[in-house]
């Protein structure tokens, strides 16, 4: 039986920001518009690893999640700046913005799968609440 059918587990294909920008989960290799499923990005399939070096690029993150997506203290919606004020192109945000959301999933959500794991998952997020072994998680 399985996660999606106990009611633990959600698929994620895309995401509706506050601003009306629409971000699909997909593949991002920098410098071309689409990957093809299954295929990896330049940090060899483990996109959730550069979510660090974008944070100490000094990239504005709320609660993981990148700008825009989040709402200020006050709970009004954050302005995404557009990417003539950043200097990025609009791949490089939606791709900072998928890794950022795939490593937040990892710890409340037990599993983790997406792009680059696995032709099943190249056009969405799996997330489930799976027991594991010694409470582990497995993200990929």
């Amino acid at each position: 039986m399985s996660e999606h059918a106990r009611g633990s587990a959600i698929d994620i294909g895309s995401f509706a920001l506050t601003d009306g920008t629409n971000v699909g989960v997909r593949a991002i290799v920098l410098g071309k518009k689409d990957a093809s499923p299954g295929s990896s990005d330049e940090t060899g399939g483990a996109t959730a690893a550069s979510s660090d070096k974008d944070a100490e690029d000094g990239k504005t993150v709320a609660g993981g999640i990148e700008e825009g997506a989040a709402k200020d203290d006050a709970g009004s919606a954050a302005t995404k700046p557009s990417p003539q004020e950043t200097g990025d192109s609009e791949d490089a945000r939606e791709k900072r913005f998928l890794d950022r959301v795939r490593a937040s999933a990892c710890g409340p959500f037990k599993t983790v799968l997406g792009p680059g794991t696995d032709a099943d998952h190249a056009t969405h997020f799996h997330f489930d609440m799976a027991a594991r072994r010694n409470g582990g998680t497995y993200c990929k």
